[in-house]
């Protein structure tokens, strides 16, 4: 499925797009819903941290070239 996404999507877009994702289903739950939006926030945090490992992961350090260019 993701082929059919390769000319609109990558990797870094994906970064940054997670955090607008879960601010915006946020932006739709009623304020006395705090405990969900906190749930939300903690999981949105932790997925995104974790996909932002595998930049770090796949970093090369010999390289002087640009990495993770969209």
């Amino acid at each position: 499925m993701l082929q059919v996404l390769a000319p609109f999507y990558s990797n870094l877009s994906g970064l940054i797009l997670l955090p607008l994702l879960g601010s915006l289903i946020i932006l739709v739950i009623p304020n006395s819903r705090v405990r969900l939006i906190q749930g939300i926030t903690i999981w949105t945090s932790l997925i995104t941290f974790l996909y932002s490992l595998s930049f770090w992961i796949r970093f090369e350090n010999d390289t002087a070239k640009f990495q993770f260019v969209e």
